[in-house]
């Protein structure tokens, strides 16, 4: 198991720009079964961030029939402004299902696309352009960590830098941070907002109801920050038991490999013998076999 690994270590050390959006479970992994307990917090070298967002303002939730129209309206006026346009997508059918849309119609021919199947050299030369005036490229979720989208057009840093647009909630705050943080770099100007699909809010047990009283009140981050929470503390405690079984899977494993060193045969012999069980029961079968005589 790969979360047990790391306990074969007497260091572990580690370096994270989202150490502080962790929530109470994965800090708890951290301090309890990695025991990690010191932390030390730098600040940015930068200064003050300059990104511009506002945690009400700038969230919509849209059913259907909008959802692509705000994200393209969204996209055209920072384009207008002569800016550059990062869209973050949850999944790649979704990246495509917009893209195949009609409202991107008007300005295909100024959408690049980003995705995981790329190759390396265009990946690179897709990730420099994207951030030159009036540029949109659209990306899955993944290249919205540790992807470094550095901006020297100076008429996008003069209107405000590049823009980013997360297209879904993060199941993660440390996710959403880390996208949020693709604009802004290095003591820039930039922005960013979240334009969700309502139903995709389904997921987080989100209701019809919650959305109408967020969209009355205006009160829209610190809701979708509650919920979310809710949502991984139940998903935690699930995985949890998947990871003891693991566990267990693991150190068999671990005395596995001892025994090998050690040459303690029988239970080589007997480890093996549970690995490699066949499926057992009385189901009759008939067996055919095909061969190709030409």
């Amino acid at each position: 198991s790969y979360a047990e690994i790391p306990c074969g270590f007497h260091r572990i050390v580690g370096v994270s720009g989202t150490l502080e959006t962790l929530s109470t479970p994965e800090r708890d992994i951290v301090q309890n079964i990695y025991h990690i307990q010191k932390n030390t917090y730098m600040p940015s070298v930068f200064g003050v961030n300059n990104r511009k967002f506002g945690k009400d303002t700038d969230i919509f939730i849209e059913d259907m029939n909008f959802y692509f129209q705000r994200i393209m309206a969204q996209t055209t006026a920072m384009v207008n402004a002569e800016r550059s346009v990062l869209v973050f997508f949850g999944s790649k059918d979704k990246l495509n299902e917009f893209y195949d849309s009609n409202c991107l119609s008007p300005k295909k021919d100024k959408v690049d696309i980003i995705t995981q199947e790329k190759l390396v050299t265009e990946k690179e030369r897709l990730i420099k352009r994207s951030t030159t005036s009036g540029q949109i490229t659209l990306l899955t979720r993944e290249f919205g960590r540790g992807t470094d989208f550095v901006c020297r057009d100076q008429t996008v840093l003069s209107r405000g830098g590049v823009h980013v647009i997360q297209t879904f909630l993060s199941k993660e705050l440390s996710e959403e941070t880390q996208i949020m943080g693709r604009t802004a770099r290095q003591g820039k100007e930039g922005s960013y907002c979240m334009i969700i699909l309502d139903k995709d809010l389904e997921e987080f047990l989100i209701t019809e109801a919650d959305i109408m009283r967020m969209n009355q009140s205006g009160i829209k981050y610190e809701t979708l920050s509650e919920k979310r929470n809710r949502f991984f503390k139940e998903q935690y405690a699930n995985s949890s038991k998947f990871v003891e079984e693991a566990k267990k899977e693991h150190d068999k494993a671990q005395q596995f490999v001892k025994s090998l060193d050690k040459g303690t045969i029988q239970f080589v012999k007997t480890f093996l013998g549970e690995q490699n069980q066949g499926a057992s029961g009385n189901i009759h079968s008939r067996t055919v076999c095909l061969m190709d005589a030409t």
